[in-house]
């Protein structure tokens, strides 16, 4: 009696070890292969799993979890990691605007266009192009590139009529004056001292030349209260147009920049209107001062620039 018992004790135990034995094959391929009954035949009948079977299968599926393991592992180090020396960084503004400061023909503001110099006050009226995001001419172009606080303020027809009426020596007598108030107003009286001197050479000329020369028949100046008209809108105009008016009869002292013909425009005089009263060289020294005047003024505008981005 005891050898059965001792006979069923055993065949238990071998009866137990099949079971775990067949339950952690079991549980290691379903661990890779959840959708696999492994250890079971078609009819779910439960028997014991082939070893070389079941050694390829272990193989075949460690193989696939290490494919699905390594990208995984390799795209959280890299996301974890610093950028490398190779990839971009975006600069900072500071470092794109000082960048940009010393780019040649980059299509800037701290970078003037030849209508830039002078300003505000002996600048081109603004380009529209720049205005609008682009322009293609960058520096070579003759308009203004920089900001202007208000919109530039033109005469009305009336006053531009009456200004082509006069004759060239009243109207330099009535305008210069004007430039000099307007300049004194905007805190460059100083700077312009050379180019208003040499105005008021070529002036002297001018009257010297304009007595011998008048006849008898020529325009009366005009009354007092049309000049107090002319005066009140020319005094709300830069001074490049102020002195344009007064020499060239032209809302623009022409310089043979890009665009004169254009900016001529509202002149309503014609060829005419577009010579200079002075001698040629009396006219070739006021010219000269003035783009001496705007060169100066255009450095002082990119100096301005440097000190603001480095502060």
């Amino acid at each position: 009696m005891q050898q059965g018992r001792d006979r069923a004790t055993s065949s238990d135990d071998e009866s137990s070890s099949q079971t775990f034995g067949d339950v952690w094959q079991s549980l290691g391929s379903q661990g890779n292969q959840p959708e696999r009954q492994v250890g079971h035949n078609s009819q779910g009948v439960g028997r014991r799993q082939d070893p070389a079977s079941s050694e390829s299968e272990s193989k075949t599926s460690s193989s696939g979890f290490v494919q699905w393991a390594i990208p995984r592992a390799e795209s959280a180090s890299s996301a974890s990691l610093p950028p490398s020396p190779k990839q971009s960084v975006q600069p900072s503004p500071e470092q794109m605007a000082s960048q940009d400061l010393m780019t040649e023909g980059d299509n800037n503001l701290m970078t003037p266009s030849v209508g830039s110099h002078g300003h505000p006050e002996f600048c081109r009226r603004p380009c529209i192009f720049f205005a609008s995001g682009s322009c293609s001419n960058y520096m070579s172009c003759g308009y203004c590139h920089c900001e202007h606080e208000q919109r530039v303020t033109h005469l009305d027809r009336r006053n531009r009529e009456l200004l082509h009426s006069m004759a060239a020596l009243d109207r330099l007598e009535l305008l210069l004056p004007l430039l000099e108030q307007r300049l004194e107003s905007k805190g460059l009286r100083e700077v312009a001292g050379e180019l208003l001197q040499t105005l008021q050479e070529a002036l002297q000329e001018l009257r010297a030349t304009s007595e011998q020369d008048r006849p008898e028949d020529s325009e009366e100046p005009a009354p007092k209260s049309q000049s107090s008209r002319v005066k009140s809108g020319v005094r709300k105009l830069p001074c490049i147009s102020i002195l344009g008016w007064a020499v060239r009869a032209s809302p623009v002292y022409l310089s043979g920049l890009p665009g004169d013909s254009a900016d001529n425009q509202d002149g309503l005089g014609g060829d005419q209107a577009l010579k200079s009263p002075f001698s040629q060289a009396a006219d070739q020294r006021v010219t000269d001062a003035l783009n001496q005047l705007r060169a100066g003024m255009s450095t002082a505008i990119l100096t301005d620039g440097v000190l603001r981005i480095m502060m």
